[in-house]
């Protein structure tokens, strides 16, 4: 049996006093370029670093502790636990941010417009010539949009 992948590059280094461990694995991070809101970093280290003291700077405004959720505890407390940008232990600052950039690559069909309406009607239909595709007798009922759909796509693929 062959050894599984892991997501994240370890080592193995000696356990920590009262851990009751003789070793422990510690996750080294990657290394090579890495953009992060549109920002390039040499590795992801240094963008830690960035985005801890972009964070350790938002602690110290006093209307951004006044947001809801936010924990009772000291900042080096909240830093230690953080991993800025993506995932911060009081309300996140950069989330905007991060649904800013996501608008960018995602596209909501708008029922209003008929090209959309067209995309998501041969969507549906084909969804529907794939279960035909699939079946195993002899179909007893279809719908004709359905199959004309299918064999179109087909015929732009080649696929016959």
């Amino acid at each position: 049996m062959s050894k599984q992948e892991s997501l994240f590059k370890t080592k193995v280094v000696p356990g920590k006093p009262g851990s009751g461990n003789l070793f422990d694995e510690e996750i080294i991070s990657a290394d090579g370029p890495v953009t992060c809101l549109g920002l390039e970093f040499e590795n992801d280290n240094a963008r830690r670093a960035h985005f801890t003291e972009e964070l350790r700077k938002k602690l110290q405004d006093p209307e951004f502790r006044t947001i809801e959720g936010f924990p009772i505890g000291k900042d080096e407390d909240i830093l230690k636990l953080s991993d800025p940008p993506y995932y911060t232990a009081c309300p996140n600052p950069w989330i905007a941010d991060f649904i800013a950039e996501a608008r960018d690559r995602w596209y909501v069909p708008d029922p209003n417009k008929a090209g959309d309406l067209e995309k998501l009607r041969e969507k549906a239909l084909l969804k529907e010539f794939e279960v035909y595709k699939q079946a195993k007798k002899k179909l007893k009922g279809f719908r004709l949009e359905a199959v004309r759909a299918g064999f179109k796509k087909e015929w732009q693929e080649r696929d016959y």
